[in-house]
């Protein structure tokens, strides 16, 4: 029996027993490292893997593991997630125990790419497919820089162009209309931030780690949040310091929320994860920091490139051939250089400009 044979029946195997057997059974039926996501069966797709672990680096965004990155040059271009990188902050590399300087060169907008370029030398990079996208039900491989791969999946959806999802989670309140400090004016019924027990007047200062200063900087902030996503949220109340857990709601009520929510619960999402020109999507569970990397096939071809974390059970990849093009038009000087993802966020809605936050 061929090797490729044999990974394909471990994985079947696995994944025949996981949905037919029911959540309980299941569990019963295989250990967890005997799960689809199991180091049992991971570690059968270790030969494939294998040389790519010096193709695949992570990316440091200041001295956070944002996104995975893939070599793509001898002399040191990575590929990687746009959305997770900023040019006006410090950009590194974590090669093995290296840690690299690196720097935004260029980048894609429509399909959320970034050219990294890293000092050093000795870099591998991948080669990519010339075969066509693969079919519906093909196993996918996504390797990491470690011994067994982040994840394996197969093709659920062909390729097909990912509209951009518009809609943002909703605090639920309207502010002072006041430059500075963000001070709550107004909480509005069976909101995120009634549940969470805000009160008029109490002034935001804080959103996770991001200190808030002024109205329009917690506007633009909310807006990068997805319904059902849940934030800290640091409340000046009085002469105290409060510290609060919310979950922002959808614009459009309850139902819808719960919905955004319930697609979450396998693990948070990509923080731009949707509006892409053309994607394959796949089942493979990933983190939206694991995305950035590549994808290979069980014949150990580069078939495409992780690009976002979609949902509780989808992953998007953008084709081979799509990345060809866009390294292809980065030679050329034809891909713009990147600026600071500060710059990008779009003005708040002619709502938001009467005082409400979204």
């Amino acid at each position: 029996m061929s090797p490729k044979r044999r990974l394909r029946e471990l994985f079947l195997v696995a994944v025949g027993v996981a949905v037919s057997a029911g959540p309980v059974q299941a569990q019963r039926a295989l250990q967890t490292d005997r799960l689809t996501q199991g180091d049992a069966v991971l570690v059968a797709f270790e030969p494939v893997i294998q040389q790519f672990r010096a193709s695949v680096v992570r990316v440091l965004r200041d001295t956070q593991n944002v996104s995975m990155g893939t070599v793509v040059s001898a002399d040191g271009l990575i590929l990687t997630k746009a959305s997770e990188v900023d040019a006006l902050r410090k950009i590194s590399i974590q090669r093995g125990r290296e840690t690299i300087p690196a720097r935004v060169i260029a980048w894609s907008e429509a399909h959320d790419l970034a050219v990294l370029k890293a000092e050093g030398s000795g870099w591998s990079p991948v080669a990519w497919s010339a075969a066509t996208d693969p079919p519906v039900g093909q196993i996918l491989v996504s390797p990491g820089p470690e011994k067994l791969p982040l994840s394996i999946g197969v093709v659920s959806v062909p390729r097909r162009p990912i509209k951009k999802d518009e809609i943002h989670g909703v605090l639920g309140i309207e502010l002072e209309p006041v430059d500075e400090g963000a001070i709550i004016r107004n909480i509005f019924d069976n909101s995120a931030a009634a549940a969470a027990r805000m009160k008029i007047g109490d002034t935001i200062v804080r959103i996770g780690t991001l200190e808030i200063q002024s109205r329009r900087q917690l506007i633009e902030e909310i807006r990068k949040h997805q319904p059902g996503e849940t934030l800290t949220v640091e409340i000046r109340r009085d002469n105290q310091t409060l510290h609060l857990s919310t979950t922002l709601t959808h614009p459009f009520g309850d139902f819808l929320s719960r919905i955004a929510q319930q697609n979450r619960l396998g693990g948070k999402l990509s923080s731009r994860a949707s509006g892409f020109p053309a994607a394959i999507q796949h089942d493979s569970v990933l983190k939206p920091e694991e995305c950035g990397g590549p994808v290979v096939d069980l014949n150990g071809q580069v078939i495409g490139l992780n690009i976002a974390r979609s949902g509780r059970t989808e992953s998007l990849m953008i084709p081979a051939s799509v990345i060809q093009e866009v390294l292809q038009e980065q030679q050329a000087g034809r891909l713009p250089a990147m600026k600071s993802l500060a710059s990008l966020i779009p003005p708040p809605p002619p709502e938001a400009q009467t005082h409400r936050s979204p």
